[in-house]
């Protein structure tokens, strides 16, 4: 799949600057609405991860879901 993404420049943990891809985003709400959340693209990742801000505003209960543990490239875990 091909999308239309734009860029923008982040600091890495070094404190250098990357360019990233991120795309723009429409959701709708579970009353109708659209929301147009920015989200970052990476086509390497196993889940994908949302603010919860967002869940909520799509009607997500948060109470419901399991933590997971997850790791990424650092030395730790970080349970959602």
């Amino acid at each position: 799949m091909k999308f239309r993404y734009t860029s923008t420049l982040s600091a890495d943990t070094r404190g250098h600057f990357v360019k990233r891809p991120v795309l723009k985003l429409e959701l709708t709400t579970t009353n109708g609405r659209k929301i147009y959340p920015v989200g970052l693209v990476d086509s390497g990742a196993d889940l994908t991860l949302v603010n919860i801000q967002y869940a909520k505003e799509l009607g997500i209960d948060v109470t419901k879901l399991k933590e997971k543990s997850m790791r990424g490239i650092g030395e730790g875990t970080v349970t959602t």
